[in-house]
């Protein structure tokens, strides 16, 4: 619940009253803004179009030494300095950590190419 935040569009981007309830992170707003807007958002590589229905709902954060993913199976928030699991629900939590692995890695090494 800590992280189930509000928001409210108004205006031409909004085609027809909707609630969106899925599972998203504030880098989506982009492609989601600008899918509405029918402009290309291929350069937000991180971001989703959540009225794009095959994308996979998840949300992924970071801090520092660890990361959390958030997902429709559940959650898991882990401390890489540890090396442990500091909080988790649902099912399969251990494939959580290792896809939450995986992307951190790829965020990495993205940065690594700049």
């Amino acid at each position: 619940d800590r992280f189930d935040i509000f928001m409210l569009w108004a205006g031409g981007a909004v085609k027809a009253p909707q609630k969106v309830e899925r599972i998203c992170s504030q880098t989506d707003i982009a492609a989601t803004l600008l899918g509405q807007l029918q402009t290309n958002y291929s350069v937000f590589r991180y971001s989703k179009n959540l009225f794009n229905p095959t994308c996979k709902e998840y949300a992924f954060y970071d801090f520092p030494d660890g990361f959390g993913l958030i997902t429709p199976e559940g959650h898991a928030v882990y401390d890489c300095s540890a090396g442990n699991t500091l909080m988790s629900s649902g099912e399969r939590t251990d494939s959580l950590i290792i896809r939450g692995k995986a992307f951190l890695q790829y965020l990495y090494q993205d940065i690594d190419r700049y």
